[in-house]
């Protein structure tokens, strides 16, 4: 019993923390209402009345938040929880990485960790949490275009569709190895018919495109047939050579055309 106008502590020492069904509950305070709610008691405390005082334990609460992971605009609001809650993880809205397509959440930077939908359920344990963005690279602008024409001694190029990002780089492969594309790109002058096989690498080597194109340089069609006189109309050029065999068909500017004939008699 105490009389009015006493000041009061508590006469034993309670415990800063408690565990129950695995969530973690610290001591927060006194209040003077089973509520606990209004001013905290601070003792030693002076009795003016029939009093009772009850103990508040409140869950550990843990930090969650959104990394954007190297893109751009605001990440998502994490909050804080109590081990135990169940938490609707955000969508990616507002963020954006350019070359790069949004595809959810993971609890590492790197991807290797637990991924996690925008919509999913996130269960908190006693732990805090950060959500980065993954990002995955948008390849559906590259595209190759390959060669389809005849022989005219003019070099041809295969046409490589496609923004490249630092780092990345085209390549071909010739027999069994990969070879970079030249920064003067990739063409072809002599006849030629194959599937030509392309990929988009990456700093680390992989591979984040692959592709063909069909390069096709025919062979330029020329006849031989007997001639009496010789001329050249500017596209077609016909060379005597006495009582022969000649060659006719269009000749492009730095070619020259040879005709060999075997003369009997």
């Amino acid at each position: 019993m105490v009389d009015k106008g006493d000041n009061v502590s508590p006469k034993k020492n309670y415990p800063e923390e408690k565990v129950v069904d695995g969530v973690t509950y610290y001591f927060d305070g006194w209040y003077t209402n089973d509520a606990c709610m209004g001013t905290k008691v601070e003792f030693p405390y002076t009795v003016n009345g029939a009093v009772r005082f009850y103990a508040q334990y409140v869950a550990q609460r843990y930090t969650l938040q959104y990394d954007a992971n190297g893109g751009s605009g605001t990440p998502p609001q994490g909050g804080q929880y109590a081990s135990g809650t169940e938490v609707t993880v955000a969508s990616g809205e507002g963020l954006s990485k350019s070359g790069y397509t949004f595809k959810g959440w993971n609890i590492k930077a790197d991807g290797s960790g637990t991924p996690y939908q925008p919509g999913s359920t996130l269960l908190f344990t006693n732990t805090d949490v950060t959500l980065y963005a993954m990002w995955e690279r948008d390849t559906s602008d590259f595209s190759v275009t390959g060669i389809d024409t005849t022989y005219d001694g003019i070099s041809h190029e295969v046409v490589l569709s496609g923004i490249l990002l630092d780092g990345e780089k085209w390549q071909y492969k010739d027999g069994d190895s990969w070879i970079d594309v030249p920064e003067s790109g990739l063409s072809f002058t002599d006849s030629v018919d194959k599937t030509l096989e392309l990929r988009v690498i990456t700093n680390d080597q992989n591979a984040i495109w692959n592709g063909t194109a069909q390069v096709t340089i025919a062979k330029r069609e020329l006849k031989v047939h007997k001639e009496s006189s010789a001329y050249y109309n500017g596209e077609t050029q016909v060379m005597n050579i006495s009582e022969g065999d000649l060659a006719e068909g269009t000749v492009a500017s730095g070619e020259k055309l040879t005709v060999k004939a075997g003369i009997s008699g």
